[in-house]
C-alpha cells in the first residue's frame, strides 16, 4: 500500500508510525513524505526509521510528481507555519472574538492562505493518482473540504478528525459502558458538533452522562441538560465566549507553544536516539493519528478495527434538512477496505439544527469567496458568522483578516 503524506516534514509526523496499526502493517507499507524543506524531511525520516527499526519503507521528496501510484494521500501541510497560526489566533481578539486556527475569522484567514497551495496539490493528485483516496487534515477542515469538493469533483476528498470519536469514548468511559454497546446520533461540522443521542438497550444515557459533569467546566451539567446533547470541546468558543476570550487574552498563543515544541523535536530527530525522539513526540499528544488516521489506514488495508471514523463529506441525505452538497461531519465504518456511512436513527433536534445551520451557511459563503478569491466580500462573509454579531467594526475586522493572510 503506497501512502503519500503532503506536509510530511511536520514535527508530529513520526508519531503516526508509533500507532500499533501501522506497526502491524510495516511490511506492507510504502510511504512517501512530501515537503518543502529537505533538511526537515531528512530529520523526520531518520526519526521514523529509528522508531520502526527501518521496517517501513520511507522516501522523502520535494517533488509533488512523486504522488504517482499512491492509493492514499494525506494532506496535512500547515501553510504559513506556526507564525501564521499565531496571527490567526490573535487578530480576532482585538475585536472581541475568540481566536482559533480553524474556526471563525482566524479560520477564514487560514482558508484564504491555504487554498491556492492546496488547489495546486489537488491538481497534481488529479493528474498523478486520480483514483487515490484523499484525506484532508489541514485547517480549516470543513471550508477546505467544501472548496475541494466543488473545484475537484473527480477526486475523492474527505476530511478526517478524531475529536468526535474521542468524545464518544470519553463519554462511554465515564458511563462505564463499552463503546461497542452504545448507539449514538451525531450532527456537526469539523470541531463544532454534538452527540444528540446516546443510548444502550433503549435507555437514554445523556442525562446520566450529564450527572457525571456536575462541577466540571466544559461541557457542564447545566449545558448538557439544556441542550439534551453532548457538545464537542471546541463549542466552548460558542457557548462560553466571554470566559474563553478572557483566557485567550491572558495566555500564550497555542501557535507559539507549538513552535517551541517543533524546534526541540527537530533537534531530537536530527541527532537524538530513540528515547529522545519518543520524549519529543510525547511533548505534543497526537490523537488525530492514534484515534483516526492510523486506524483508518489499517482498515483501508483490510485490517479489522472497531474505530468509528468521522469524515467531513457532502451531506448527501445524512441530515435531510441540509442541502446535499453541504459539508457535514458524519460517522463511517470501514470493513474489508470499504467505507460505509452509519445512518442516523432519529431527526436532529430543531435547536441544534438552527445553530448548525448558522455555521453551515457561513461556511458555504466562505468557500464561495475563497474559491473566487473575492476578498472584497470578506466583511459580508464574516457578517454571516454567529460569533461576529457583536463586532462593532466589521470592515476593520475584515482588514485585519486580510492582513493576516
Amino acid at each position: 500500500m503506497k501512502i503519500a503524506i503532503v506536509g510530511g516534514s511536520g514535527s508530529s509526523t513520526p508519531a503516526l508510525f508509533l500507532t500499533p496499526e501501522l506497526l502491524a502493517l510495516a511490511d506492507k507499507l510504502e510511504v512517501t513524505l512530501i515537503g518543502r524543506s529537505e533538511s526537515r524531511l531528512r530529520a523526520v525520516r531518520r526519526a521514523i526509521e529509528i522508531l520502526t527499526d527501518a521496517s517501513i519503507r520511507v522516501e522523502t521528496t520535494l517533488d509533488f510528481d512523486r504522488l504517482e501510484g499512491a492509493s492514499l494521500v494525506v494532506l496535512q501541510a500547515r501553510y504559513g507555519g506556526y507564525e501564521a497560526r499565531m496571527r490567526d489566533e490573535s487578530f480576532p481578539l482585538r475585536h472581541g472574538i475568540c481566536g482559533d486556527e480553524g474556526l471563525g475569522p482566524g479560520g477564514l484567514a487560514a482558508a484564504w492562505r491555504s487554498w491556492p497551495q492546496l488547489s495546486k496539490t489537488l491538481d497534481k493528485i488529479g493528474r498523478r493518482c486520480p483514483r487515490a483516496k484523499v484525506l484532508l487534515m489541514t485547517a480549516p477542515l470543513s471550508v477546505l473540504v467544501r472548496c475541494a469538493n466543488l473545484a475537484f469533483r473527480e477526486i475523492d476528498v474527505a476530511g478526517i478528525c478524531e475529536l468526535p470519536w474521542v468524545t464518544l469514548l470519553s463519554a462511554c468511559d465515564a458511563l462505564r459502558l463499552p463503546v461497542a454497546d452504545a448507539q449514538f446520533g451525531y450532527a456537526g461540522i469539523n470541531h463544532l458538533g454534538w452527540f444528540d443521542h446516546l443510548s444502550s438497550d433503549s435507555a437514554d444515557l445523556i442525562p446520566r452522562y450529564a450527572s457525571t459533569r456536575r462541577g466540571a467546566r466544559f461541557p457542564s451539567f447545566e449545558l448538557i441538560t439544556s441542550l439534551k446533547a453532548i457538545p464537542l470541546k471546541y463549542l466552548v468558543l460558542h457557548y462560553e465566549r466571554i470566559g474563553t476570550l478572557r483566557r485567550q487574552r491572558t495566555s500564550l498563543a497555542r501557535g507559539a507553544e507549538l513552535r517551541s515544541i517543533q524546534q526541540r523535536a527537530m533537534q531530537a530527530f536530527l541527532s537524538g536516539g530513540r528515547q529522545q525522539i519518543v520524549a519529543a513526540l510525547h511533548a505534543r499528544p497526537t490523537p488525530w493519528y492514534s484515534d483516526a488516521l492510523g486506524p483508518f489506514i489499517a482498515a483501508t488495508a483490510g485490517l479489522h478495527t472497531s474505530t468509528v471514523f468521522f469524515l467531513s463529506r457532502p451531506n448527501d441525505g445524512y441530515l435531510p434538512c441540509f442541502a446535499p452538497d453541504d459539508t457535514l461531519e458524519q460517522p463511517f465504518v470501514v470493513y474489508g477496505g470499504s467505507c460505509r456511512r452509519l445512518a442516523r436513527r432519529d431527526e436532529c433536534p430543531p435547536g441544534l439544527v438552527q445553530t448548525l445551520r448558522q455555521f453551515v451557511d457561513y461556511e458555504r459563503a466562505a468557500a464561495q469567496a475563497v474559491l473566487a478569491n473575492r476578498r472584497s466580500a470578506c466583511a459580508t462573509v464574516l457578517a454571516k458568522h454567529p460569533w461576529t454579531k457583536n463586532c462593532s467594526d466589521m470592515d476593520a475586522l475584515a482588514s485585519d483578516l486580510i492582513a493576516a493572510v
